[in-house]
């Protein structure tokens, strides 16, 4: 498969999230909204997994809630940053909590009745590599549930940017389609995508991007200008966040949710060289 890069700098992604997991739980009004939607639609699938993956499982909240919901399966939390999991260890709470790079997952193939994702791959370098990896670790007709972030994320927040500079301050994000041809390339069948729009409103201009980085969810580009500016740019910033500011109610800041379901073949097939 041919290897695309998202121009996201892995390394600043994985200290953004160290950094960020004292106090995400103060933030994660998003994750939390997407984690109950994804709850939800497990249960229309009516499956009885053995095993289960919560890829990007962040403090690990998906995966016991699974757990709950399945006591006898596998429950396995992973995510590349080690303070996040140790932030949502709960004693014995029977899931296997387990740091790795979703590009390279260390399981043997097949192993998985389910792999559940909630907003980590919009965070991936090289998203066909991940994918690939998804399918090859599920079993035979097993589902990807996942959750990920679509192109008319923050679109607020970038029209605020656009009034004060020419530079790329919010990431953008792959659209429903490529995701679902990208699903199709990876191996995975029956791709059903939709997307939903969730809003979120802050105090302030302050108050929106401390919440961003709260959750670790800054822009990781490798190219991303290095800094905000001065006290006078501050102004400019606060000064055009009045034109997105609604009267009485505050700030919002949009968020596309592009929800996946997609499976693997009843039959795995391997490309071979001539």
């Amino acid at each position: 498969m041919e290897s695309r890069s998202s121009g996201l700098d892995a390394d600043r992604v994985r200290r953004a999230f160290d950094s960020a997991a004292g106090e995400y739980g103060k933030h994660d009004v998003l994750q939390r909204a997407v984690r109950a939607d994804l709850l939800d639609r497990l249960g229309w699938l009516k499956i009885e997994p053995a095993a289960f993956l919560d890829l990007g499982s962040g403090p690990g909240d998906l995966a016991r809630a699974l757990r709950d919901r399945h006591p006898e399966a596998v429950a396995v939390a992973l995510d590349w940053s080690w303070s996040m999991l140790a932030g949502g260890r709960r004693g014995e709470d029977k899931v296997h909590c387990l740091g790795a790079d979703a590009r390279a997952l260390p399981f043997r193939e097949a192993c998985f009745d389910l792999v559940v994702s909630a907003l980590l791959l919009q965070w991936i370098d090289e998203l066909p590599s991940a994918l690939a990896e998804i399918r090859r670790v599920l079993r035979p007709r097993a589902p990807f549930l996942f959750a990920t972030l679509g192109p008319d994320t923050l679109v607020e927040l970038r029209r605020l940017f656009a009034r004060v500079d020419t530079a790329e301050h919010v990431l953008s994000f792959p659209d429903m389609h490529v995701v679902g041809d990208l699903l199709v390339e990876a191996g995975f069948a029956e791709p059903v995508l939709d997307v939903s729009h969730i809003e979120i409103l802050y105090p302030d201009l302050r108050a929106l991007l401390g919440g961003l980085r709260g959750l670790g969810a800054t822009n990781h580009r490798r190219d991303r200008p290095r800094a905000l500016g001065g006290r006078s740019y501050w102004k400019k910033l606060e000064a055009a966040s009045e034109a997105e500011r609604r009267p009485g109610e505050g700030l919002p800041a949009t968020f596309e949710v592009i929800y996946g379901l997609a499976w693997v073949p009843a039959v795995r097939w391997r490309e071979t060289g001539s």
